[in-house]
């Protein structure tokens, strides 16, 4: 097929109504599978071949139209006497759950709270961080979530960018907040503490140290403690949810920021919803009703609150919830935390699983209870995955590394390895049910006439569009990057996302993730050098734990750069570290054209990660700004 004959081709499915398109996609399994002859076009857009990794039952799956609350609700309707949060011990079951988000619900209607208001959320996961997300969304206002840690100018921008009415913050972040008070124009704020779910005695020894630590005076007109806040609400009568109106604003999240400013992603309830129940399509084979589920991600990303709140309770899991997680201590504790309570699920970037194999206590560890262990927010080297399978496979464990991929902008998962069949080594699996994907030749340029991008067939590597049922609304405050990245067809209507990763569909269905875009190192001639061929080359070694590549630039006046190869050694072979220096120097000379190696091979003490446990690339760059002498 040409270009025309698939644009024209794409216009007719495009006029399609909804069943239509739905008996359309099981023909297309049914191609997929052989179980009907017919021609495929070649192009996966099209032909949607990772159909044939789904029931005819999963092809029909109806997204259903409500809101967060009551999709969570309706989930849950017969499982009111199961465990919903596991906090330190204090077991909170899902009737207990709704009765505390109603609680929370008449008492932000009570501080006026109303359908579009935004409310800040600066908080790690604790459970009165849960009960004002759902209250708040059966109100019809806005969370806007935010991570505590950012200096208080950042707290500033976000709180005014979004038109921040109330507050809900983490009592940790009191002094910051003092410091803005005047400029932020917040009504209210009310905080909320580590302490108040905790089981006694656990609580008063908590107690004491918060008041040792944040001795502010407080305006009591404009702060309110927690349980003051639920006072608002007693004995008022209930409060009726505010009526579901398709497409509004519910949540914000911010974008990680690793390749520039973070950008606030506004997400309506069907973003949230949809991706709710297309995870359970492809996690309802591996675990059941009252699985227990390690929490370790915080809310203010949405891996953490689309996959790991939203998703798991829309399954009636049991939320293990360990707010005091962090990048700093996940050495010591992601290994504890699975000792201790035994989860059949955990979930985190690349760096957490690979470190928990390392860990003293997994070593005579009997793994038999962990059923799915879930990789996302960063690509993950082969040979670690097949590391951590074996490690998995050797102490009982039927779990193996089940990949994700996506982004922010379609609330942090597009594609999933579904099963066995769609978890090859390397693959981040196949689109989430009602996705789409088109790789089209790459383009450098932001402006681009996406009606006339070539697009690509199997196996071939280019820049990736994707559409999907949990895409965002749009950015907050910024049509400019919205211009770059979203882009509706101007002969199907449809809107797409412009990914910026470099990828490729198999013949059947798997995608495979090549390297970011963004990432690619100019060098000063003008040509293009793939970060990603020199890392895939280096990690295979068995010396290597992990491997960074960036660009430096040859001169301060000078453009272009060269590409820096930092490697993280495996402790036992540090002492060799020249001798393996040289041996990577020489493996990647041998399979990468001269122009396409690194200029500089570097050992560091290790590679750096943001605080959600992504390469930090941005640190990296700052590293040994000397000119390369070559």
């Amino acid at each position: 097929m040409d270009k025309n004959d698939i644009l024209e081709y794409k216009k007719k499915i495009s006029k399609l109504n909804e069943t239509q398109k739905k008996i359309r996609e099981i023909e297309l399994r049914e191609l997929a599978k052989g179980e009907k002859q017919g021609p495929l076009t070649g192009y996966p857009s099209i032909d949607k071949v990772w159909l044939k990794h789904y029931s005819y039952s999963e092809c029909n799956t109806t997204f259903l139209k409500m809101n967060m609350k009551q999709l969570l609700f309706s989930k849950n309707i017969n499982n009111l006497d199961n465990i919903a949060i596991n906090y330190y011990g204090n077991k909170i079951s899902y009737k207990e759950l709704f009765n505390n988000i109603e609680n929370a619900k008449k008492s932000f209607k009570e501080l006026g709270v109303k359908a579009g208001d935004v409310v800040s959320i600066a908080a790690p996961f604790i459970p009165e961080t849960i009960y004002s997300i759902y209250a708040i969304n059966a109100l019809g206002g806005v969370v806007n979530l935010v991570d505590p840690r950012v200096p208080s100018e950042k707290f500033l921008n976000y709180f005014k960018g979004s038109n921040t009415k109330f507050l809900v913050a983490f009592n940790a972040c009191i002094k910051k907040i003092k410091e803005i008070e005047k400029e932020s124009n917040i009504e209210k704020t009310i905080l909320i503490s580590s302490s108040n779910s905790l089981p006694n005695p656990l609580k008063i020894i908590a107690t004491i140290k918060e008041k040792t630590k944040n001795n502010v005076k407080l305006n009591k007109d404009k702060y309110l403690s927690w349980n003051n806040f639920l006072k608002l609400g007693k004995n008022k009568s209930y409060v009726m949810d505010n009526e579901y109106e398709e497409n509004k604003p519910a949540i914000i999240v911010y974008t990680s920021g690793t390749s520039g400013e973070p950008k606030g992603a506004i997400s309506s309830n069907e973003s949230f919803n949809n991706i709710a129940i297309s995870q359970d399509i492809s996690l309802r084979l591996k675990t059941k009703l009252g699985d227990k589920f390690l929490l370790i991600m915080p809310p203010f990303i949405a891996y953490g609150i689309a996959i790991g709140m939203h998703g798991q309770l829309c399954r009636g899991q049991e939320l293990i919830m360990v707010p005091s997680f962090n990048i700093d201590n996940e050495k010591q504790m992601l290994g504890d935390l699975v000792k201790k309570y035994k989860p059949q699920t955990i979930m985190g970037v690349p760096a957490f699983m690979s470190d928990l194999t390392l860990h003293p206590k997994m070593q005579n560890m009997d793994l038999s209870f962990l059923k799915t262990v879930i990789v996302g927010g960063d690509s993950m080297i082969p040979s670690a995955e097949e590391r951590v399978n074996e490690f998995l496979k050797s102490r009982n464990s039927e779990a193996r590394i089940c990949k994700g991929w996506g982004l922010t902008e379609v609330n942090s998962a597009f594609s999933y390895t579904k099963d066995i069949e769609t978890n090859e080594i390397g693959s981040v699996g196949i689109p989430l049910v009602g996705n789409d994907i088109m790789v089209v030749k790459p383009n450098s340029s932001d402006n681009i006439d996406f009606d006339n991008l070539e697009e690509l067939t199997y196996d071939q590597t280019g820049e990736l569009f994707i559409n999907s049922k949990s895409v965002i609304l749009d950015y907050l405050n910024n049509e400019e990057e919205s211009k770059n990245v979203f882009f509706t067809s101007k002969d199907t209507n449809e809107k797409w996302i412009r990914t910026k990763d470099l990828g490729r569909v198999t013949k059947d269905g798997l995608i495979y993730i090549d390297g970011r875009m963004k990432r690619i190192i100019i060098r000063p001639d003008g040509h293009n050098i793939s970060p990603f061929a020199i890392e895939s080359i280096i990690n295979k070694n068995e010396k290597v734990k992990a491997c960074a590549v960036v660009g430096k630039s040859y001169n301060e006046n000078e453009h272009g750069s060269y590409a820096v190869a930092y490697i993280e050694l495996k402790k036992e072979f540090l002492e060799q570290q020249k001798e393996i220096l040289m041996e990577l120097k020489k493996e990647v000379e041998k399979k990468l054209p001269p122009r396409d190696i690194a200029s500089e091979y570097k050992v560091i003490d290790e590679i750096p990660l943001t605080n959600i446990g992504k390469v930090d690339y941005k640190s990296l760059e700052q590293i040994d700004k000397k000119r390369i002498l070559k």
